[in-house]
């Protein structure tokens, strides 16, 4: 299994007073998810054929503990799986070495252009 970790730094405009998701100024859901995917994403776009990419599809989350403005969150990415229509991943939000949140996340894996072409507009 593959892994990728980044290291997200909560900064005012990921707060869920910013966002709209709450009114406390912490880590929003929101961009802890936002983080969760672009750790997945990041992890597996080298491993695509020329041409590809990933979207998300699917996010289970639980978020499990606040996070001030200026903590350091570090997110692993572990990749389950990874075919030619789908990759998913087992994701785990860390602060100071406590575990944050975790998710299950499915991503599919498209030809760019088709996708485009078949959007809804």
């Amino acid at each position: 299994m593959k892994e990728r970790t980044q290291s997200f730094e909560v900064k005012p405009e990921h707060s869920a007073k910013y966002v709209g998701s709450g009114t406390l100024d912490v880590l929003s859901t929101p961009m802890l998810t936002a983080f969760m995917e672009e750790t997945a994403a990041k992890s597996v776009e080298g491993d695509l054929p020329e041409g590809h990419t990933s979207v998300g599809t699917y996010l289970e989350i639980n978020h499990l503990k606040a996070s001030a403005i200026g903590s350091l969150i570090d997110i692993t990415a572990t990749t389950n799986e990874l075919s030619e229509r789908k990759a998913t991943f087992s994701v785990t939000a860390q602060q100071n070495g406590v575990i944050i949140g975790t998710a299950e996340h499915t991503r599919a894996v498209i030809q760019i252009d088709r996708f485009m072409k078949n959007m809804l507009k």
